[in-house]
């Protein structure tokens, strides 16, 4: 799980809505944590369900989804959740979030180097260099609106 940032760290900018959807419990209250230490307003889910609930459910718009490629409980990949999202004329950047080998990783549909992706575990350094990096517009996958 990410530990918090030192209070003096230079990466500390944010603003943005970043829905973080991640089925391990501490680890995605951790990242959590980061995010809004970081500044950011963060929504959280632990499965697909819960975060379609949660994007269809929040007023403003949510610029970023940090994503687990392999999520539990009703089957749904980060990627297939990406793309209902999409369907459903949500547009947000992705980031997705694995531990699993390349292999596995284009079983559920994310081609490493085609999308922005976390190697677990990450330090919250990367994490938050590369979220700002993202929503900068300098290294972004973004779902639109068909």
């Amino acid at each position: 799980m990410p530990s918090p940032l030192p209070s003096t760290d230079p990466l500390r900018r944010g603003g943005e809505t970043i829905l973080v959807v991640e089925d391990d419990d501490d680890l995605r209250r951790g990242l959590r944590a980061v995010l809004e230490e970081l500044g950011y307003d963060v929504l959280d889910a632990p499965d697909a369900a819960v975060a379609f609930r949660e994007v269809e459910g929040h007023a403003g718009p949510v610029d970023l989804i940090l994503v687990d490629v392999v999520l539990s409980g009703i089957g749904m990949s980060g990627r297939v959740l990406v793309d209902q999202l999409r369907v459903a004329g949500h547009s947000m950047k992705v980031l997705f979030m694995s531990g699993h080998t390349e292999k596995v990783l284009r079983e559920y549909g994310v081609e490493e180097g085609a999308a922005p992706l976390l190697r677990k575990a990450f330090p919250p350094s990367d994490l938050a260099r590369t979220v700002r990096r993202i929503l900068d517009g300098t290294s972004a996958t973004r779902t639109t609106a068909a």
